[in-house]
């Protein structure tokens, strides 16, 4: 399952974003951060199809994540979006990244200090994995 793409509607605000359908996982498994502007994020666990999410600045850039799977079967979807305009999309599969679940909160803290490009996916794989606060609150 991955993104097939997103826009944003500046009259109402909106993100809409459509997600490929073609995988069967429990709604848990697939998780969805959207960053943009002067700190603004939302995680969610949608069900598969179509989902919007409202944005404080419609001609803004936005970042849209989504993890799908858990632990080291999992893949990573990115699109950037700018008002109607799909400027990147980035698709990895995600076998050799780092996972925070195999190491405690000291090593994974240390592990973002010297990746801090790989915080959003460790934030996210974490979500769907422990749940640990003092992980999950480094993205905010």
């Amino acid at each position: 399952m991955g993104l097939i793409s997103a826009s944003i509607d500046s009259a109402t605000k909106t993100l809409n974003v459509v997600q490929d359908s073609a995988m069967d996982l429990p709604s848990e498994q697939v998780i969805v951060t959207v960053q943009g502007p002067d700190g603004f994020r939302q995680v969610l666990s949608p069900r598969y199809g179509r989902f919007k999410v409202d944005v404080p600045d419609p001609d803004a850039t936005y970042r849209i994540h989504q993890r799908v799977g858990r632990g080291r079967a999992t893949r990573d979807d990115v699109l950037i979006v700018k008002g109607t305009e799909e400027i990147a999309e980035i698709v990895e599969d995600t076998d050799d990244l780092y996972d925070p679940g195999e190491w405690n909160i000291a090593d994974v803290k240390a592990y973002l200090a010297a990746n801090p490009d790989d915080l959003s996916r460790v934030v996210s794989e974490e979500y769907l994995g422990k749940k640990r606060t003092g992980i999950l609150e480094l993205e905010g």
